[in-house]
């Protein structure tokens, strides 16, 4: 057997062979190689602005600002004309974060801290 080539048919072993048959339409010709492609990505959605100050302000370990603008910006994306949902989330829960620690710092520098820079010698 010979190939459009001329040359000699290569046989590939059976289960190759079966895609390759699979990948013939009715009509013998090869489908469109573009559809091994990636599949297309959703369309993107810009980043909420307020989303992109929360975080910041959670780096900026502003705690509570970071709270409010990330509950803020969650319910802006949950509309779902705007991305940046993750964002939001990473804010909200740095902030609880930061305002759980400034807490337990509070707790002990009031509670062992100050006592101690406080007594008389």
């Amino acid at each position: 057997m010979t190939d459009r080539s001329g040359g000699d048919r290569i046989e590939y072993p059976v289960a190759f062979s079966r895609l390759l048959e699979a990948d013939r339409g009715d009509d013998g010709v090869r489908d469109d190689p573009s559809r091994f492609r990636s599949r297309e990505r959703p369309s993107h959605r810009p980043t909420d602005p307020v989303a992109i100050a929360a975080f910041f302000c959670a780096i900026l370990l502003l705690a509570i600002v970071a709270v409010a603008l990330g509950h803020w910006a969650t319910f802006r994306t949950e509309r779902g004309e705007l991305g940046g949902r993750g964002l939001a989330k990473a804010a909200i829960v740095l902030g609880y974060a930061e305002l759980a620690l400034a807490v337990l710092f509070w707790i002990f520098y009031f509670a062992v801290l100050a006592p101690l820079l406080t007594l008389p010698r």
